[in-house]
């Protein structure tokens, strides 16, 4: 069968009082989907590494593993980073720089 998980390049969002707010190894990976009934959100992944990117911007970035029905390229997720949820994005390959 298909892989259960996917390993992913993540971009976190710059906004606001989350800006460059950076995920520790192991944090766990949510759904940006609101969840319907209060339910909780769903863990679907976790981060595998990060660091602050130098070469795109000084902006947050890092590794993950995630269901494999996540790890579309352009799909938000939500990762806990310094206490605070911060938005993340996938990215189409594993380079965080396109040549």
């Amino acid at each position: 069968g298909a892989p259960k998980r996917k390993l992913v390049a993540l971009r976190f969002e710059q906004s606001g009082t989350s800006s460059g707010k950076l995920p520790s190894a192991g944090a766990a990976i949510m759904s940006a989907v609101e969840p319907v009934d209060g339910a909780q959100r769903d863990i679907i992944g976790g981060v595998t590494s990060s660091t602050i990117g130098p070469l795109v911007g000084a902006q947050p970035i890092a590794f993950a593993m995630l269901k494999t029905k996540f790890a579309t390229p352009g799909t938000k997720v939500l990762v806990e980073a310094e206490g605070e949820l911060v938005v993340g994005v996938t990215q189409e390959s594993l380079r965080f720089l396109k040549r």
